[in-house]
């Protein structure tokens, strides 16, 4: 029999490769939001890895079911920036659903 130590290792162990089969090669929206994200990953307990938004924009909790996989092209202009796709924020115009700011 399993220690309740073991049963959560293994519990783990399944959430993060279900994680990485249902976002290899896939970018991700954040619950039923229209802004699409890169896909990070970080590493949890026990050397573990689970996907995060490439912005790092915060989520509360570790439900990792408001993660929703999508084949959509990124739109988020931050994680655009942080992976060097975008390097000005001043090209917001061209992203649908975000705002560009008029800047000085």
């Amino acid at each position: 029999m399993q220690t309740e130590r073991e049963l959560t290792s293994s519990w783990l162990g399944w959430l993060s490769q279900r994680c990485r089969t249902r976002f290899e090669g896939k970018q991700m929206r954040i619950r039923r939001g229209a802004t699409v994200h890169h896909v990070d990953w970080i590493d949890g307990l026990g050397g573990l890895r689970f996907p995060q938004p490439g912005c790092h924009i915060g989520t509360a909790g570790f439900d990792l079911e408001i993660y929703v996989p999508t084949d959509e092209p990124v739109t988020c202009n931050r994680c655009l920036r942080r992976s060097g796709e975008r390097s000005s924020p001043l090209h917001a115009a061209e992203i649908p659903g975000q705002l560009a700011l008029d800047l000085p």
